[in-house]
Protein backbone atom coordinates (compact mmCIF):
# COMPACT_ATOMS: atom_id res chain seq x y z
CA UNK A 1 0.00 0.00 0.00
CA UNK A 2 1.36 3.28 -0.97
CA UNK A 3 1.17 6.28 1.01
CA UNK A 4 0.26 9.84 -0.29
CA UNK A 5 2.11 12.63 1.60
CA UNK A 6 -0.37 15.16 1.28
CA UNK A 7 1.67 17.95 1.79
CA UNK A 8 3.38 17.04 -1.90
CA UNK A 9 0.38 17.42 -3.38
CA UNK A 10 -1.02 20.96 -1.76
CA UNK A 11 2.78 22.08 -2.33
CA UNK A 12 2.67 24.69 -5.10
CA UNK A 13 5.90 26.43 -7.07
CA UNK A 14 7.61 27.98 -4.61
CA UNK A 15 6.31 31.58 -6.04
CA UNK A 16 3.32 30.53 -5.21
CA UNK A 17 3.37 29.57 -1.24
CA UNK A 18 3.78 32.32 1.69
CA UNK A 19 7.63 31.17 1.82
CA UNK A 20 7.83 31.96 -1.71
CA UNK A 21 5.74 35.12 -1.67
CA UNK A 22 8.11 36.66 1.22
CA UNK A 23 11.53 35.71 -0.41
CA UNK A 24 10.19 37.01 -3.60
CA UNK A 25 9.31 40.40 -1.58
CA UNK A 26 12.18 40.21 0.62
CA UNK A 27 14.45 40.44 -2.72
CA UNK A 28 12.44 42.60 -4.57
CA UNK A 29 12.80 45.47 -1.20
CA UNK A 30 16.44 44.78 -1.39
CA UNK A 31 16.34 45.88 -5.08
CA UNK A 32 14.92 48.55 -4.56
CA UNK A 33 16.58 49.45 -1.28
CA UNK A 34 19.57 49.14 -3.40
CA UNK A 35 18.21 51.52 -6.58
CA UNK A 36 17.44 54.08 -4.48
CA UNK A 37 21.17 54.13 -3.01
CA UNK A 38 22.03 54.01 -6.09
CA UNK A 39 20.49 56.99 -7.18
CA UNK A 40 20.93 58.80 -4.16
CA UNK A 41 24.43 58.63 -4.87
CA UNK A 42 24.29 59.55 -8.42
CA UNK A 43 22.12 62.59 -7.08
CA UNK A 44 25.21 63.91 -4.77
CA UNK A 45 27.74 63.15 -7.64
CA UNK A 46 26.06 65.02 -9.88
CA UNK A 47 25.62 67.81 -7.08
CA UNK A 48 29.45 67.78 -6.96
CA UNK A 49 29.44 66.19 -3.87
CA UNK A 50 31.47 63.36 -2.41
CA UNK A 51 29.97 61.20 -0.13
CA UNK A 52 33.12 59.77 1.37
CA UNK A 53 34.49 63.00 2.74
CA UNK A 54 34.76 66.74 3.99
CA UNK A 55 31.12 68.68 3.23
CA UNK A 56 29.79 65.71 0.85
CA UNK A 57 30.07 63.02 3.52
CA UNK A 58 28.25 65.67 6.35
CA UNK A 59 25.33 66.43 4.12
CA UNK A 60 25.20 62.99 2.82
CA UNK A 61 24.48 62.03 6.95
CA UNK A 62 21.57 64.29 7.46
CA UNK A 63 19.91 64.77 4.12
CA UNK A 64 16.96 62.62 3.52
CA UNK A 65 15.06 64.51 1.27
CA UNK A 66 14.33 64.50 -2.72
CA UNK A 67 16.91 62.57 -4.79
CA UNK A 68 17.65 64.90 -7.00
CA UNK A 69 21.05 67.50 -7.90
CA UNK A 70 18.77 70.75 -7.72
CA UNK A 71 17.07 69.50 -4.29
CA UNK A 72 20.47 68.47 -2.37
CA UNK A 73 22.57 71.53 -3.50
CA UNK A 74 19.43 73.89 -2.45
CA UNK A 75 19.60 72.41 1.14
CA UNK A 76 23.51 72.53 1.53
CA UNK A 77 23.12 75.86 0.25
CA UNK A 78 20.60 77.06 2.86
CA UNK A 79 21.66 74.44 5.66
CA UNK A 80 25.26 74.73 5.37
CA UNK A 81 25.78 77.89 2.87
CA UNK A 82 27.82 75.77 0.56
CA UNK A 83 27.82 76.33 -2.95
CA UNK A 84 30.14 74.49 -5.54
CA UNK A 85 32.90 76.19 -7.28
CA UNK A 86 31.21 76.25 -10.84
CA UNK A 87 28.04 75.35 -11.26
CA UNK A 88 28.42 74.12 -14.74
CA UNK A 89 31.17 71.75 -12.84
CA UNK A 90 28.99 70.08 -11.15
CA UNK A 91 27.35 68.13 -14.15
CA UNK A 92 29.26 68.47 -17.47
CA UNK A 93 26.86 66.82 -19.44
CA UNK A 94 23.31 68.33 -19.09
CA UNK A 95 21.61 66.07 -20.55
CA UNK A 96 22.76 62.81 -18.85
CA UNK A 97 20.11 62.93 -16.30
CA UNK A 98 17.03 62.90 -18.79
CA UNK A 99 19.15 60.11 -20.41
CA UNK A 100 19.19 58.26 -17.45
CA UNK A 101 15.24 58.66 -16.89
CA UNK A 102 14.67 57.71 -20.01
CA UNK A 103 16.76 54.83 -19.85
CA UNK A 104 15.04 54.04 -16.43
CA UNK A 105 11.76 54.49 -17.91
CA UNK A 106 12.75 51.96 -20.49
CA UNK A 107 14.16 49.58 -18.81
CA UNK A 108 10.70 49.69 -16.25
CA UNK A 109 8.54 48.71 -19.54
CA UNK A 110 10.98 45.98 -20.39
CA UNK A 111 10.40 44.24 -17.57
CA UNK A 112 6.71 45.07 -17.57
CA UNK A 113 5.69 44.10 -20.82
CA UNK A 114 7.18 40.41 -21.87
CA UNK A 115 6.24 40.29 -24.52
CA UNK A 116 5.78 43.11 -27.36
CA UNK A 117 3.98 40.97 -30.31
CA UNK A 118 0.58 40.77 -30.95
CA UNK A 119 -1.46 37.32 -30.12
CA UNK A 120 -2.77 36.06 -32.91
CA UNK A 121 -6.14 35.17 -32.96
CA UNK A 122 -5.64 31.27 -32.25
CA UNK A 123 -3.45 32.11 -29.42
CA UNK A 124 -6.09 34.47 -28.40
CA UNK A 125 -9.15 31.58 -28.56
CA UNK A 126 -6.84 29.43 -26.30
CA UNK A 127 -6.18 31.53 -23.57
CA UNK A 128 -9.16 32.35 -23.47
CA UNK A 129 -10.73 28.89 -22.90
CA UNK A 130 -8.16 27.54 -20.96
CA UNK A 131 -8.87 30.62 -18.40
CA UNK A 132 -12.75 29.72 -18.67
CA UNK A 133 -13.56 33.19 -20.04
CA UNK A 134 -16.06 32.04 -22.05
CA UNK A 135 -17.90 35.43 -22.99
CA UNK A 136 -13.89 36.53 -24.67
CA UNK A 137 -14.02 33.08 -26.51
CA UNK A 138 -17.65 33.98 -27.76
CA UNK A 139 -16.53 37.43 -28.69
CA UNK A 140 -13.19 35.69 -30.44
CA UNK A 141 -15.23 32.58 -31.84
CA UNK A 142 -17.66 35.71 -33.41
CA UNK A 143 -14.82 37.84 -34.48
CA UNK A 144 -13.54 34.80 -36.31
CA UNK A 145 -16.63 34.48 -38.38
CA UNK A 146 -17.77 37.41 -39.51
CA UNK A 147 -14.01 37.70 -40.93
CA UNK A 148 -14.39 34.63 -42.50
CA UNK A 149 -17.90 35.49 -44.19
CA UNK A 150 -16.64 39.20 -45.04
CA UNK A 151 -14.23 37.37 -47.07
CA UNK A 152 -16.73 35.33 -48.50
CA UNK A 153 -18.54 38.11 -49.53
CA UNK A 154 -16.18 39.91 -51.67
CA UNK A 155 -15.98 39.08 -55.29
CA UNK A 156 -13.26 37.04 -56.59
CA UNK A 157 -10.77 37.85 -58.47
Amino acid sequence: MTTHDPTDAAEAADGETGKGLRAQLEASLSEVKTLKADARDRAFVDAGLDTSKGMGKAIAQVYDGDVSRDAILEFARTEYDYTPDDPNAAQPYPQAEQVALGQAQLDQVGNVSHSLTQSTRPERLAKARRAGDFESEGAIMGAQMQSMMDAQARPQQ
